[in-house]
């Protein structure tokens, strides 16, 4: 695993990188957390055409919570999680969240107790500032938030006054992993979504 190359500007230019390496015509790109950061700024920079832009709670903070974040025990707590034996890791995450499904759970956990503390640069302050990437999107775009998620109804308001083609669904009975929790609920959001995109 490469020692740098985590920020999310990095990340950005990997993606572009990819749809070039593999000769995507305009893809549509759909992204969650920090993905979902990482695909806003993909399109804000606008170094290679996209189809559309699906975002899944992705992490707008703002720059005093980002802070908190960053100066909070995540990486801390990640060490204590990768020095735990898997099974435990995984009876924890079921006791947790107990919704999700065993499969389901079982690859989420693996794929972090098997990444180690360097990716958390990322968390290194600043943030790409959200409004103005957001603003800067000129493809139809589908923030999905959840009513328990990091995004609130009033910043998804905000973000929809900055881009008049962004379209903003929400999901109940969810946190910030919406896609496991409702699956259901998201796929169908973002076929409806699609469906409309895709008759253009």
């Amino acid at each position: 695993m490469p020692n740098d190359g985590y920020r999310y500007e990095d990340l950005a230019k990997d993606v572009e990188g990819l749809i070039e390496v593999l000769g995507l015509s305009p893809p549509i790109m759909i992204g969650h957390s920090m993905g979902g950061m990482t695909a806003a700024l993909v399109a804000s920079r606008k170094q290679k055409p996209l189809h559309c832009l699906i975002l899944a709670d992705p992490t707008f903070l703002s720059p005093e919570v980002h802070r908190e974040v960053f100066e909070g025990d995540t990486i801390k707590q990640h060490r204590q999680f990768l020095n735990k034996p898997f099974d435990e890791v995984l009876t924890e995450a079921q006791t947790r969240q107990p919704h999700r499904s065993f499969n389901t759970l079982k690859i989420i956990n693996k794929a972090r107790h098997q990444t180690s503390t360097i990716p958390f640069q990322i968390l290194t302050p600043p943030n790409p500032e959200y409004k103005q990437l957001v603003s800067e999107v000129d493809v139809q775009s589908l923030l999905v938030i959840a009513d328990k998620g990091i995004i609130s109804e009033a910043t998804a308001e905000e973000l929809q006054s900055l881009n008049p083609k962004l379209q903003v669904e929400m999901i109940t009975g969810a946190g910030h992993g919406l896609h496991y929790d409702q699956p259901e609920q998201f796929v169908a959001i973002v076929k409806s979504f699609l469906r409309l995109i895709l008759k253009r």
